[in-house]
């Protein structure tokens, strides 16, 4: 009881601090604005890093490493968005717990639509259990962060030729491992970050599909996020708060047709992933 004092005080300088700083963010105009934005959520990140090495240890000797990424990216959320004033609108967001839930109804592929380094934070409040990433290869070799990702059962795309791996080789043994372990994976179809102030998309490459149809035929889930260049654009050095829509669709088969080659099922089931994902970006983006 003697530390209790010691606690609220604690606890109730951060919380005036916090507001302090959320007040004080808006007041500040850009490009200042955006580089503390910045700053501030790396410290955030920084310090979700530190719970991650814990969260993993313990999650991984209890036979469930995919908590540990799941909850450092809900931590991560909580100390970052409110703090900041970003605020998502989920629009079948409930649909996702059947993916990641405590009966997950089997794994699925999450494919989200890539604007820019933000999608990162508003990925976080999504990530479900059962659940890994995909990233570029160069992410394996960053000090310390690769490690955690590779921990994580992360998969690298993209190899060197240094490697002795091709994008086939990752995306069989990829398509195994969500078989073998009943996990669910999110990827960015684009690849790239578009930096569009309009509700346009990128190239989608193939990898999605590839391991989905490797995998057994898993269905694919777009998860789409509405423009949000009006809260954070790196082009214009551009932060600020405001409310970002997003919409999970239903889930896309990817079995082939009669008579369908397996290159031809891919290209229509990533067409009609495209069209599906733009058509919803560009309804969400003009509300």
């Amino acid at each position: 009881m003697e530390y209790a004092p010691m606690t609220f005080l604690l606890a109730a300088g951060i919380v005036t601090t916090t507001t302090l700083f959320s007040r004080l963010l808006h007041i500040i105009p850009n490009p200042l604005r955006f580089y503390i934005f910045l700053a501030y959520v790396g410290l955030t990140l920084f310090a979700s890093g530190i719970y991650s090495v814990f969260a993993l240890c313990i999650f991984t000797l209890l036979g469930r490493h995919d908590l540990a990424q799941y909850t450092t990216s809900r931590l991560w959320w909580y100390i970052t968005a409110p703090v900041v004033g970003i605020k998502l609108e989920v629009e079948n967001g409930e649909d996702l717990k059947l993916w990641g839930g405590k009966s997950p109804r089997g794994p699925a592929i999450f494919l989200i639509n890539h604007q820019s380094e933000l999608d990162v934070l508003l990925v976080s409040p999504l990530w479900q259990p059962h659940t890994v990433s995909c990233a570029v290869w160069r992410v394996m070799k960053m000090p310390l962060f690769g490690l955690y990702m590779k921990l994580c059962r992360t998969i690298f795309v993209d190899p060197p030729p240094a490697s002795g791996l091709t994008n086939k080789i990752v995306i069989l043994e990829a398509a195994k491992m969500l078989r073998r372990e009943n996990m669910n994976l999110l990827m960015f179809p684009e690849g790239v970050r578009s930096y569009s102030k309009k509700a346009e998309l990128l190239p989608f490459k193939r990898g999605a599909v590839a391991i989905a149809m490797d995998a057994g035929n898993l269905p694919l889930v777009p998860i789409v996020i509405s423009n949000s260049s009006h809260v954070f654009h790196v082009p214009e050095r551009h932060f600020s708060s405001g409310t970002i829509r997003v919409k999970v669709l239903a889930p896309v088969v990817t079995t082939t047709q009669d008579g369908e080659t397996k290159d031809e099922a891919m290209l229509r089931i990533l067409g009609e992933v495209k069209e599906k994902t733009l058509a919803t970006l560009k309804q969400l983006s003009s509300i």
